[in-house]
């Protein structure tokens, strides 16, 4: 999927993550340890040398268990999500998987589709919001995101 190796320190992260991997490197929900190595090599390029991101109280993100990280944004690429999504895997040890809520148009895209299932990316659903939470994954999700730009907060809580 993705073109580019991975790096070395990305696939011993990847390694780390506490996620019931079968014998393929893959999870129940179809999580891909390859694409998610080659994906975080690439976020961890934008996030270290691009936006120099810097995280503040990380230390309230449970290193385990279930937990939802809700932020706000705006706009059609959802970098600041992504960086998010960085944050808990590159900032925090052992790393965390944070799992983002992806637009629903996504799903309609061949490509697209693809690499946000295997990267760890659920569509905007309530019904695939609520199995996340129900399983011990961390989800990052925004109301905007998960209505589009035009809609209102309101309607997106109703997806």
């Amino acid at each position: 999927m993705f073109p580019w190796p991975a790096t070395r320190e990305m696939t011993e992260r990847v390694e780390r993550l506490e996620l019931p991997w079968n014998p393929h490197g893959y999870d129940p929900y179809g999580i891909s340890k390859r694409e998610l190595a080659k994906m975080f090599t690439a976020l961890a390029l934008l996030y270290r040398r691009w936006f120099t991101v810097s995280v503040h109280g990380i230390d309230h993100v449970p290193p385990g268990g279930r937990a939802m990280l809700v932020g706000n944004h705006s706009g059609g690429i959802a970098f600041d999500g992504m960086m998010v999504l960085a944050s808990t895997f590159l900032e925090m040890e052992p790393p965390r998987l944070a799992q983002g809520m992806a637009e629903k148009f996504l799903n309609r895209l061949p490509f697209a589709s693809l690499g946000t299932s295997r990267t760890g990316n659920f569509t905007g659903y309530r019904r695939t919001r609520c199995g996340c939470s129900r399983t011990s994954g961390c989800s990052w999700s925004s109301p905007r995101a998960r209505a589009g730009p035009r809609s209102s907060t309101s309607s997106a809580t109703r997806s």
